[in-house]
């Protein structure tokens, strides 16, 4: 885990405070390193070794090449992405406005066409052009305006959704496109991120399927991942200072469960959770002048978590149900608005701290 500094006393007992501090942290995993190997070696390096800017090209045409990061929704593949670019030291500045970065992100909007990516692009280059010119002329701002700014990395986010509902030539049409960013003159590395549905997308051409590097995020499981999840949860609960749930149980099995197997997901519903356990220490604290700092992280608060992020009933409520394996979770993990709501039962919230 990485981004230190919270406690002052945990920021003075603030919860917005602490959600802040937790929402902005960052777990480091396997894929980081994996990202980075893919990532670097498309680059060329000074005579010190170091990475710069310009991109490597390979082969007799001299082409450079891409990256294709793939996983489920709630995988964690924007996160992973945005911490690699924001933290290189080739390329200062990512995400910074104003900053004259070489790397340019763009999600694409759904559905999307490639004219209406191509106008994604150039709006997001602070160009405006016309809606109405014809798709050959809009990508042929695209390259001269990528090249005026220096531009050697274009990430698309959600790349999947320009092939929805596409015909075969479309498609094809669409890797054609995606292959000429790669080529001469002036070649720029290009990332797409999406989910699996992108895998077949480029799979429609052989020639773009090759000069994409492939990085999968996978589903998480209890089996190899629940003592890993556990320290993550303990850790997240010690910085907003309460005290970690107890290790005996299925509480982690459930969580990764309630995230369908999806690493970011879970760490989204364990957040959520630390914010109830905040929420009803405050509230039992105003009612009973209780000190703060009691409170123990419970399948209570995972609960009423995951109640307010699903809308579920008890009986599907994956922290609360007996039967909690066989509940098909919902697909959309979309989050819940508004501040947390008091937890049905609170017996088990009090316990002495450690």
């Amino acid at each position: 885990m990485t981004n230190s500094p919270p406690p002052v006393e945990v920021m003075q007992r603030d919860p917005a405070a602490v959600m802040e501090h937790l929402r902005g942290r960052y777990v480091r995993t396997d894929s980081d390193e994996t990202l980075r190997k893919a990532f670097d070696p498309l680059f060329r390096r000074n005579e010190s070794g170091a990475v710069i800017p310009e991109p490597m090209l390979f082969g007799i045409d001299q082409e450079t090449r891409g990256i294709i990061v793939t996983g489920a929704t709630g995988a964690g593949k924007s996160t992973l992405l945005k911490r690699l670019l924001s933290e290189h030291p080739a390329f200062p500045g990512f995400g910074v406005k104003g900053a004259e970065c070489r790397i340019l992100s763009v999600k694409v909007p759904s559905p999307a066409t490639l004219k209406s990516l191509g106008l994604e692009i150039l709006k997001a280059t602070g160009w405006n052009t016309r809606t109405n010119r014809p798709e050959w002329a809009i990508w042929n701002d695209v390259h001269h305006r990528l090249i005026a700014l220096g531009i050697t990395v274009l990430h698309l986010d959600e790349a999947q959704n320009v092939g929805l509902n596409r015909s075969t030539d479309a498609i094809k049409q669409i890797c054609a496109n995606w292959t000429s960013l790669l080529q001469q003159p002036n070649p720029i590395v290009l990332i797409l991120s999406g989910v699996e549905e992108l895998l077949d997308l480029t799979r429609t051409d052989g020639q773009t399927f090759r000069r994409f590097r492939k990085i999968h995020l996978g589903p998480i499981s209890a089996a190899a991942d629940a003592k890993r999840m556990s320290k993550i949860v303990s850790d997240y609960a010690k910085l907003a200072g309460i005290v970690p749930p107890s290790e005996e149980g299925d509480l982690i099995a459930r969580l990764i469960h309630a995230a369908q197997s999806q690493f970011g997901v879970a760490i989204e519903i364990a957040i959520d959770a630390i914010e109830q356990a905040l929420f009803d220490e405050q509230t039992l604290s105003d009612e009973q002048a209780l000190p703060p700092g009691d409170t123990q992280l419970s399948v209570s608060h995972f609960a009423a978590a995951y109640a307010r992020r699903e809308g579920c009933e008890i009986k599907d409520n994956v922290f609360l149900a007996r039967n909690w394996a066989s509940i098909r979770v919902n697909a959309s993990h979309n989050g819940g608005e508004g501040k947390p709501e008091a937890s049905a039962s609170r017996s088990n919230n009090k316990k002495k701290s450690q």
